[in-house]
């Protein structure tokens, strides 16, 4: 039975794949060859061997999710609690207490839902830079390692990227046509991804920051600085202090599962999680901590660079961290993309959106991650957006100024 419903789920994954591929004929290979290498994936986890990502949360999050659901669904359906780590492991245990336990049906579900992602991340270019850098950055996200191996297993992080992206691309078309309905369903979908992981009100708060400051915040700027001659550094201080208020008053809500309300936030909280967070081989800054809101400030930039680029060589101590060296490889072609676009991404209302956003959680994430290993898993959540934000090949200039100088080669020969 476990293994009838695994199958049933896979089939059903790949006949909306399917679908899709027919009504965006252009991407459908991305979209079936990211579907079968994910679900390849998943096959060898449930059958031959355990994949690096699916024996330790993976595992706790779906022996959760069946100790809550064979109690039946009630039960299951009282376990819900937005403020801990297990909302995912409730989804999963509503599931079971209808069809019994399959691993290999959430895998397939998760397979779906990372097919998904790429389809949105796919979406999200195309309303940025058109179809074909769209469909570069579909290829790109569909077969990222990282990417792949973590929908191939019981993990929250799928879920949590497939709400994200889905909010990213309705605040990128709010971000070109103003609409009310875009803007309220990017929110709502973003709203969702915190749901999952506290962390990510970051993304809200970053959304929110842009939507006040370019629907509020230039007029204000203009009111204030060309009329009242208020200097220009009080409005932003004045935003700043709304923005904050906002995310009070969100995080008071949402009683964030990773650093408690923000109401309560003081040194101490980030001390004693970065120092829970930096140990064992993976881990990074071991000495260096906060110990006021200074030292927060100064050292975010180099916990960002951490977050975003580790390991460094002088990391590596096994085979698996040398093999993390590729994933550090693939981010810095992403970041060389984003450097070279990065005109057309200042010119463009959308791409400001998610800078916005990536700015705000890159940084509430990386000054909380001491260990490279928790900080690949954190940024492959943006992988996507950043992807996505490629607008202009990494390669384009060079090959341009060989094909000239070749041109001009030939032209003397002659």
């Amino acid at each position: 039975m476990p293994e009838l419903l695994g199958v049933t789920s896979l089939v059903f994954g790949f006949l909306v794949v399917l679908v899709l591929a027919f009504r965006y004929w252009a991407i459908r290979e991305v979209l079936v060859c990211a579907f079968l290498a994910r679900a390849a994936l998943a096959c060898v986890h449930y059958w031959l061997f355990p994949l690096p990502y699916g024996v330790h949360d993976a595992a706790v999050f779906e022996r959760i999710a069946w100790k809550w659901g064979q109690e039946g669904f009630w039960h299951a359906f009282t376990q819900f609690n937005p403020a801990a780590s297990f909302v995912y492991s409730w989804l999963a245990s509503l599931l079971y207490a209808l069809t019994g336990r399959s691993a290999l049906m959430l895998q397939g579900i998760n397979v779906l839902g990372g097919t998904l992602i790429v389809f949105h991340s796919y979406l999200i270019a195309k309303e940025l830079w058109g179809e074909r850098r769209a469909k570069v950055t579909a290829w790109f996200v569909a077969v990222f390692p990282f990417l792949v191996q973590v929908a191939a297993v019981t993990h929250r992080e799928v879920v949590i990227v497939y709400f994200l992206t889905l909010g990213v691309l309705f605040l990128v078309r709010w971000g070109h046509d103003s609409t009310l309905r875009h803007l309220v369903l990017a929110f709502g979908f973003l709203l969702a991804s915190t749901i999952l992981h506290g962390g990510m009100i970051s993304v809200v708060l970053g959304a929110g920051l842009f939507v006040f400051w370019s629907t509020f915040g230039l007029s204000l700027k203009r009111f204030l600085v060309g009329r009242i001659r208020i200097p220009a550094f009080v409005t932003v201080l004045l935003m700043l202090t709304i923005a904050a208020g906002s995310g009070i008053v969100i995080g008071e809500t949402l009683r964030l599962s990773t650093v408690g309300d923000l109401t309560s936030i003081d040194v101490e909280v980030f001390t004693r999680m970065v120092q829970d967070r930096a140990r064992g081989e993976a881990a990074y800054l071991e000495n260096v901590y906060p110990t006021s809101f200074f030292d927060i400030a100064w050292q975010a930039p180099l916990r960002i660079i951490y977050f975003l680029i580790s390991p460094f060589p002088w990391h590596i101590s096994s085979v698996s961290h040398a093999v993390a060296m590729s994933d550090v490889a693939l981010h810095l072609v992403v970041f060389l993309g984003l450097w070279r676009s990065r005109h057309l991404i200042l010119n463009d209302r959308g791409a400001l959106a998610v800078v916005a956003v990536l700015i705000v959680a890159i940084g509430a994430f990386a000054v909380v991650t001491s260990n490279f290993g928790t900080a690949m898993r954190h940024r492959a959540k943006f992988l996507p957006i950043f992807a996505a934000l490629w607008a202009v090949p990494v390669f384009r200039i060079r090959f341009v100024l060989l094909r000239n100088k070749f041109s001009e080669t030939s032209t003397q020969s002659e």
